[in-house]
């Protein structure tokens, strides 16, 4: 047996998505089936794609439809998801320099697609993804997580499966699997041809599982098993952001002294903060002169409070339904740096103390928790 393909390490190399960014070319293809074109087909459609032009996406199924949905009278079960790439190489000769495959219950974000591949060069034969290895012998992305193919290596396997012979190589681990026998072509492709094509594991930002994580949702390009509308409405919220540079305040060293104008931040994201519109607190893409992201910092006997820059004598408060900005009493709280400079913000009113505030794993609401169990960055504007 040979060994298996080498595969090079991409998922630590950091990826800094800021504006402006030179277009990729690029085209997504996603399997599907007739019975998902009407929920997670249309859910695509609304929200990953929304801003992506849709002849660049190719839905395949098992017969062609409007809407750009392809299909060649193949079998519409899960074998048949393999016949489904068979017939799109040998029928497809697409024109990119990037082709992104992934399935209907995947959420990729179109912007960092085209920006994380931008870190490549495009005219290398490369195969990107999270990589699978528990195969003997076989190096494999997962499809559902979603993996890209260069323009070289999108032709070498259209060349390659236009011989019925090599499409019907399969895995005897997996024989019905669609991302596994892609990556059986791959493997003979380059033992027949002195191994062109070059494998890239990425398992940090191609993400085969969904989260409700904070920092994971600002930073991976995909998601699989995002089989519900609401998790495509969450990662929605959040489809144009890119770690792009905002003209930033600078972030405290020490404890802010009274007075001064400040925005709580995500330690991890600083372009996401603290917002308190319409009263309640939650955290949102930060935004220039914007005073709803800002508070005056004011001291108590107990601590420091946080007024409102644009509802005078209305401070942050925690309550039963979240943290809120609201007028009376004074809430003091307590904030308790770590070494990097980062901090957590503890209440010190009767009804809360030691409780801290936190962001809901399953909403942008900010909420209070048990422990230290959230880290913010406090960032401080100039004087006026």
């Amino acid at each position: 047996m040979s060994n298996p393909e080498a595969v090079i390490e991409i998922g630590d190399i950091p990826l800094e998505y800021s504006h402006p960014f030179p277009p990729a070319n690029i085209c997504y293809i996603v399997l599907t089936c007739e019975k998902y074109i009407p929920t997670r087909v249309a859910w695509q459609k609304a929200t990953c794609f929304r801003n992506t032009n849709l002849a660049d996406c190719y839905f395949l199924s098992c017969k062609p439809s409007a809407g750009s949905v392809y299909g060649w009278n193949t079998a519409d079960d899960y074998p048949s998801c393999i016949a489904k790439y068979i017939k799109f190489f040998q029928n497809m000769n697409l024109d990119y320099d990037w082709y992104m495959f992934i399935d209907d219950d995947t959420f990729v974000f179109p912007e960092r697609a085209e920006q994380y591949v931008n870190k490549l060069d495009h005219t290398i034969p490369s195969y990107v993804g999270s990589m699978w290895s528990h195969i003997p012998n076989l190096r494999f992305a997962s499809g559902g997580a979603g993996f890209f193919l260069s323009r070289p290596a999108y032709k070498m396997l259209r060349t390659f499966l236009m011989n019925d012979t090599n499409a019907a190589m399969r895995t005897r681990e997996a024989p019905d699997n669609g991302d596994a026998t892609l990556g059986v072509w791959i493997r003979e492709i380059n033992r027949r041809k002195g191994h062109p094509i070059q494998l890239f594991n990425d398992w940090i930002h191609i993400q085969a599982w969904p989260t409700t994580n904070f920092t994971k949702i600002l930073s991976c390009v995909t998601f699989h098993y995002v089989g519900k509308k609401d998790q495509f409405d969450l990662y929605n919220k959040y489809l144009q952001i890119t770690d792009m540079s905002l003209a930033t305040p600078t972030k405290c060293v020490g404890l802010p002294t009274e007075g001064s104008i400040i925005t709580i931040a995500h330690a991890d994201h600083h372009n996401y903060a603290l917002r308190h519109s319409y009263y309640k607190l939650y955290i949102h893409q930060r935004e220039n002169n914007n005073d709803d992201f800002t508070f005056i910092v004011r001291t108590t006997p107990m601590g420091v409070a946080f007024e409102s820059t644009n509802q005078p004598e209305h401070y942050l408060t925690p309550t039963e339904g979240g943290v809120f900005i609201q007028k009376g009493e004074v809430p003091p709280w307590s904030i308790i740096s770590d070494a990097s400079g980062n901090v957590a913000i503890l209440s010190l009113s009767p009804n809360w103390h030691g409780k801290c505030m936190s962001i809901s794993p399953f909403s942008d609401n900010v909420r209070m928790s048990d422990g230290l169990c959230q880290s913010f960055a406090l960032l401080v504007w100039p004087a006026a």
